[in-house]
């Protein structure tokens, strides 16, 4: 399991994304620890998301997401999830993952998260710079880590300039 989690990795970092789905792919068919099953999920996702293998992947994800080992990383795999669904143009389950979570997990790194993916749907999908807005805003009223904060900042920023332009 360990093997084919590093070759995953190294096709990654070539870009060779099916290559890398495929060695992440078979890491669950060698009993992997809780850790690296969970690792190779997210790894798998992020390939998945690239080759339009994203429906595998979310299904694989929810399994995690009910498994109580997993329960730690319950955020981790619902935001994966979310992204998967965005992904797929299912944009109101993806909206309704993120609104759940930041209701779940108030407070929290994930919920800082969720909020900036809403404001980017809103932005991006529907063009609700308003929506956007107040969700980057959002983002630091829970615990962001400085990369999601600073992300969210600047989105934010860029939205007042450009309704001051108008």
């Amino acid at each position: 399991a360990y093997l084919y989690s590093r070759l995953g990795a190294a096709f990654f970092q070539q870009g060779k994304y099916v290559e890398a789905y495929g060695a992440y792919s078979r890491v669950w068919e060698h009993s992997p620890s809780v850790e690296l099953a969970y690792n190779s999920a997210l790894a798998a996702a992020d390939c998945a998301y690239k080759i339009g293998r994203t429906g595998e992947v979310i299904a694989r994800i929810n399994k995690l997401s009910n498994d109580p080992r997993y329960h730690s990383s319950l955020g981790d795999l619902k935001l994966k999830a979310a992204q998967g669904y965005v992904v797929l143009d299912s944009v109101s389950e993806a909206l309704e993952i993120l609104n759940w979570m930041t209701d779940f997990f108030k407070g929290q790194r994930v919920s800082a998260q969720a909020y900036l993916e809403m404001g980017k749907i809103h932005q991006e999908k529907f063009g609700d710079l308003r929506r956007a807005k107040e969700n980057y805003d959002q983002v630091s009223k829970e615990s962001p880590t400085p990369n999601i904060l600073q992300e969210a900042l600047a989105r934010s920023q860029e939205i007042s300039r450009f309704e001051s332009f108008q």
